[in-house]
């Protein structure tokens, strides 16, 4: 699981992602399948070059606004949207993790 801000900005933790999958994240972002707004998911299935099934992409709301109180609002969102797809693992990477 990893974060969008508003405007399609990829997390830094996505960022990387991004960088390990050629670029993957950003197409698909510019598809507009995803803004980056508050409360968004886009549950991608076995994403290229990366050793996992599915990876959720969330989106975060303004990166200037992403506080205490909103990651913990993306991440209530996060677990109920995992727990509609059936898996039993799952990793999050944190929006602000550099």
């Amino acid at each position: 699981m990893v974060g969008v801000f508003e405007g399609r900005k990829l997390s830094p933790s996505a960022r990387r992602l991004d960088e390990a999958t050629q670029g993957s994240l950003t197409a698909i972002l510019r598809r507009g399948d995803l803004e980056g707004k508050t409360g968004q998911t886009l549950l991608l299935h076995n994403p290229a070059s990366l050793l996992c099934e599915r990876l959720l992409l969330i989106g975060c709301g303004k990166e200037k606004d992403f506080h205490e109180g909103r990651y913990r609002e993306t991440f209530t969102k996060m677990a109920k949207t995992l727990a509609d797809t059936g898996a039993t693992e799952a990793v999050s990477i944190s929006p602000n993790s550099r």
